[in-house]
């Protein structure tokens, strides 16, 4: 029942080229999974990104859709300035 609708004090930075990026996980293993290829964000404006999230649906700016898992950037925020770019990737540990 969490959906990206329920979070309305959050705002997605949609700043980048293309549309959301597809998590897509590499095979469990040891009680672990991770997308195995980075998923890179190529930035169009400067901001600060706080972290990130994993939704049902790929067209950025909508707030429609079930929120799989959302995270903030272990190092903390991440300044971005026009055409930096930035590599994430996401695991579930049990």
């Amino acid at each position: 029942a969490d959906t990206m609708a329920s979070h309305s004090g959050w705002t997605e930075f949609t700043n980048y080229s293309g549309e959301r990026k597809e998590w897509s996980p590499a095979a469990a293993s040891a009680g672990s999974i991770s997308n195995s290829t980075p998923r890179q964000f190529d930035f169009t404006n400067s901001g600060t990104i706080k972290g990130l999230f994993v939704t049902s649906v790929e067209t950025k700016g909508t707030t429609t859709g079930t929120l799989w898992a959302a995270v903030l950037f272990t190092g903390g925020d991440v300044g971005v300035n026009n055409s930096d770019d930035i590599k994430v990737t996401y695991g579930v540990d049990s």
